[in-house]
Formats: structure tokens, sequence, C-alpha cells
């Protein structure tokens, strides 16, 4: 006999629906559960008893105990919650249920019980239901006990747990910190709760635990790990939601190296007991060959369609576009290669124009090369016969091609044909196997806004800059890279962090650096220029995963110098915990002067 399961234990239970099998026929057991289907074919009432964990049929026999859980079989009704006492045995090869685990077997039932009764559902409690995302939202309770759903939560409880044991086997320690506390600069608006005890003031929901997880690091902790719920008051996109829950880490004591390896051991580990293999060392690109060649800084590598840098071949163009761009200095002309969409309606390729613009592009120039030899493109009749055939050649050209352009600086042309990059792999539905796991790192130190005409912090005010371009910061802020990484899969930002300042006089710098306007720097540096309405601060957060930041060594000793925390417009210490006195207005501007 099977060893009893803990969930089955203190329970009404003596077993789960979704755990018994073969060898447990002849045993006696008691199911609990919601009636997911029910088949009256007269002489017997079949039942799939649903819980949590799968599905097991019941039969109902009127020969059987005298018919009283025949009787009961008849009333039972959807999503009635019931209890019955059987006999598991087989149901023979003839009518075994491939598609279920528990498909040899069914229970042959003398008792039951009926625990409430339940109206018709709204929908089918089943997965694959073609039902809209409003009607499973107002239902939520019943859309939760729909398998695929329960699966969801079940691998992030079993991941979440994963994690956690694999940061104490390394000698992490979970801290909680406080939910309510002082607004700090963040890179998005905060929650405030009023204050009942203290009328005009208010508590700021944290957008991570940013200042806290630093004090515990000066406080010695060391090693530092929480799965911290983040809220930040800003409108909704595909990839950032008001509330979320992040994994987040510190280490003191340290450099880059040590934390990423760190990392990798435990998300190896964590990835590991879901069945995930993540082979170790994980491979490092640096962020202007990711952006470079995938365009994205989340790249997702699994499948070609690389930007190909054309702007040699375009210097002495006569189609203007390209030219320009080719002669200017800081800016490309690029293109990807989408192999099949050649062959696509004229009309269908040109809704790729509005596509392209959601990335930031004005329009899109595109060359078809038909599959059968000829080519439609309003743009190739300005190109020369040398330029077509170069062209040819570096991109690969085959019949059925659809090659697309950029031209403009080299960040905003990255990013467009990675976001058309991403779009036509989804319409062509290019195959993605496997898991494809990578750290980004490198990331640039800063960027220009062109709003408040002077540099950005690209990932926090604090971040370290790499060693070797300390000394661009001050000739060349632009060109100077960052003590940051992130944790890529399959083409999502699962992760990341940065190692921060440690050196008082050198974070003095660098906020000066970022407070004061100036003329805009020359488009040489590189390449982080972009327009004002496609910078995203880059902060240490995660809405899927976690977050991992580290304190760079060594960490200094509490002083009115190291220990150089900004203030509220109030004045007030943000190292108190008490509610700020401040408004919405002056946190808005607060958080402006400290981005």
């Amino acid at each position: 006999m099977s060893q009893t399961r803990p969930i089955d234990e203190h329970s009404m239970h003596t077993r789960t629906c979704g755990e018994l099998r073969r060898e447990n026929v002849g045993e006696e057991v008691t199911l609990t559960g919601w009636v997911s289907r029910r088949r009256d074919h007269g002489g017997l009432i079949f039942c799939d008893l649903r819980d949590r964990e799968g599905i097991t049929q019941l039969t109902f026999d009127p020969e059987h105990s005298d018919g009283d859980a025949f009787k009961i079989a008849e009333t039972m009704r959807p999503e009635w919650p019931i209890k019955i006492h059987g006999v598991v045995r087989s149901r023979g090869e003839e009518t075994t249920n491939t598609k279920l685990a528990t498909g040899e077997i069914e229970v042959l039932t003398d008792h039951a019980e009926v625990l409430n009764t339940s109206v018709t559902p709204p929908f089918q409690i089943e997965d694959g239901i073609e039902t809209s995302e409003d009607t499973r939202l107002r239902y939520r309770y019943l859309d939760l006990r729909r398998p695929e759903m329960m699966a969801n939560l079940k691998l992030r409880s079993d991941f979440t747990f994963a994690i956690r044991e694999a940061l104490h086997n390394r000698e992490f320690m979970e801290v909680e910190t406080p939910s309510l506390f002082k607004s700090t600069p963040e890179g998005a608006r905060d929650f405030i709760v009023p204050s009942r005890i203290q009328p005009g003031n208010f508590y700021a929901l944290p957008q991570s635990p940013q200042l806290l997880k630093q004090l515990l690091m000066v406080g010695g902790v060391e090693r530092y790990y929480q799965v911290a719920k983040c809220f930040r008051d800003e409108d909704l996109r595909a990839d950032r939601q008001p509330e979320f829950t992040q994994v987040d880490i510190e280490m003191s004591f340290v450099d880059q190296n040590d934390v990423m390896s760190a990392l990798e051991e435990v998300l190896a580990d964590a990835f590991g007991r879901m069945g995930v293999e993540m082979p170790t060392p994980l491979r490092r690109m640096d962020y202007w060959e990711a952006m470079d060649t995938y365009g994205s800084d989340k790249p997702d590598t699994r499948y070609g369609m690389h930007l190909v840098d054309l702007t040699d071949i375009f210097a002495n163009s006569k189609f203007k576009v390209f030219a320009t761009a080719a002669n200017e200095e800081g800016s490309v002309v690029k293109a990807i290669n989408a192999k099949g969409a050649g062959a696509w309606a004229r009309a269908k390729i040109d809704k790729l124009a509005g596509v392209a613009s959601t990335f930031g592009a004005k329009g899109l120039a595109w060359i078809a090369f038909r599959e059968d030899g000829s080519i439609n493109s309003p743009i190739v009749k300005f190109f020369s016969d040398e330029e077509m055939a170069a062209l040819r050649e570096r991109m690969d050209v085959e019949p059925g091609d659809l090659v697309m352009f950029a031209a403009g600086p080299r960040l905003l042309s990255d990013e467009i044909l990675g976001g058309m990059r991403s779009h036509m792999a989804n319409a062509l539905e290019i195959k993605r196997e496997g898991h494809d796991f990578l750290w980004v790192v490198n990331f640039p130190l800063f960027h220009w806004d062109e709003d408040r005409k002077a540099y950005a912090a690209e990932h926090q005010p604090f971040t370290l800059p790499t060693e070797t371009d300390i000394a661009k910061i001050e000739a060349d802020p632009l060109a100077a890279g960052s003590c940051t990484y992130d944790f890529v899969m399959d083409g999502f930002e699962a992760g990341g962090g940065g190692m921060r300042i440690h050196n008082a006089e050198m974070q003095m710098s660098m906020l000066k650096l970022l407070a004061l306007p100036r003329s805009a720097p020359s488009l040489s540096s590189a390449s982080s220029w972009r327009p004002s309405s496609l910078v995203r601060p880059r902060w240490a957060v995660s809405l899927w995963g976690w977050t991992a930041c580290a304190c760079c060594l060594p960490v200094p000793t509490p002083s009115a110098t190291s220990m150089a925390f900004p203030k509220t417009a109030s004045g007030s210490d943000l190292m108190s915990g008490a509610p700020s006195a401040v408004s919405g207005a002056q946190l808005k501007d607060v958080s402006l002067r400290l981005m």
C-alpha cells in the first residue's frame, strides 16, 4: 500500500483525486472534491470528481450498498462539493482513459455525502475554455479550480520554495522589511497612505525595499534576501503592473563576479527542482552586443533574424534617408531579413509601418523579394546595382525574403528593428525550442534626457561604473559603462541588478553630474541617445522573478559623509520611519531631481 501523503492527514479524505493508481486497486478510500462531470447511463452513474491534485472517476451502482449512494448521485450537479467512500477497482484495458493520470482505475462508491450545492457555473471548469477574461475574473474562485490555473499556482509556490531553500542553504538571511515607510525615489510614483494619527502626513508603499536593504548591508547582515511585495503607481503595460512580487537579494564584501556566480548556483538549483536544466556558467553578453545583434537588452537568441549593419554600403547612396544616416556621426543604417514574409501581400506588408511606429519609427522602408524572382519595394529605384548586390550578399537574400530597414541614431535603430524582429518571429510562428539563459552585462551608466537637457542614470544614480570607464564620467559620460547585469530567460528580463558605489566622493560627483542642466553632448558618444518619450528608467526590479543587487566591497562605516542619504522636500531625513509631510507635487519634484 502506498505511503500516506501529508495532504491526506488531518483531513476528511484519505486520498486525493490525483494520486490513485493501479497499485491502489482493492484499497478503501475516502475522497472529497467538486463534481466535474456527471454521466447517467441509466443502470449506472459515472462522476468525475475533481480536487486540486486531479480527477478520479466514481461509479455509482444501484445494486451496490443498497443503492444509497446511487440515489444521491442522481441529484448531484456540476460543482457540488461532495464526500464519498468506496473501493478502488481497475477499469480494464478497454475503458482505460489514457488522458488521465488516474485513468486506469475508478472508485466503486458505497457512500456519498453532499457537502453543499451550487448553481450552474457560468463556464465549464476545464482547460482550454473560450471564455472572456472579464467573466473569468468576475468568477475568479471558479477559474482557479481549472487544472491549468491550479498548476500555475503550484508552480509559483514550488519555485518560490526552491529559491528560498537554495538561498537558505547558502547562508542568506531572510529579513522582512516594513511596508509603510518614507517616500524614496525609485523611478515611478509612490502609492501614498494617509496617517490617521498625524493628519496631513503620509506613508509611502515601497516600490522596492531599496533603502531598507541598504541599512541591512551597512548593519552587517552581509547576505540578505526577501520575497518582497512591491508597489508602483504607474500606467499598466505588458510588462508592468502596480503590484508585484520580487525576490530581493543583497550581498556585501563581494565583486560583480561573486554575485553572478552565487546567483547562477541558486537559480540552477531552483530550476533543477522544476525539471529544467540550466547549465552553468551562463554566457555573458555585453549590452551593445545584445542591442546591435538582437535589438534588445533581453534578447531571445533561440532564433536568428539578426540585425545587420549596412551603413558602409549606403554611404554614397542616392536614397537620401540612408545616405544622411550613413554619414552622420552616431547614426547607422541597419536591417533584418524576415524569411518567408516576402510572399505576403502588399497590403499586409504596408501595415508593418504601423507596428514599427510603436517602437519609435517614423516609417518603415522595406524590400520584398518575391518567390518568382521579382522585387517589390518603393525604395529600390534609388539603389545602384552595386548597392543591391552588396545588400543581397550581406543580408543572405533568397526568394521569399522581406528585408526591413531602420536608419538613424544607433540605439533607436536597434530598438526599432529589435521590436520588428520579435513581431515578425511571432507573425511567422518561428519555433523557439528549449530554454535560453544568459546574462546581459555592462549597461550604459547614463543616457541623455532631452526634456531636462541633462544626463540621467540608466539604472540608478548609485550604480558603480566599470573600473575601466571611471575616467569617462567627466570626459564622455555617455560612453561610460556600469557594473550591472540582467538575467535573461527566453527573451524576458527575469531579474537584474548592479553593484553600488561605496566611495562617498564618487557618489557626490555622480549626483552633481545628474543634477545640472547642460548643453547636449555629441552623438559620437554613442549611442545612449534616444527621444525622451522612449526613455525608461532602469531600476533593479523584476515582475516575474527576483532582483539581485550588491553592495560593493568594502562596506563603508556609517558617518556623515559616507551615509549621505537624500532628504525629502520638507527636509526630513529619509532614514526616519515616520510619515513624510510632503505633498504629491513635492514628491514628484524630489523624484525628478534625483532620477
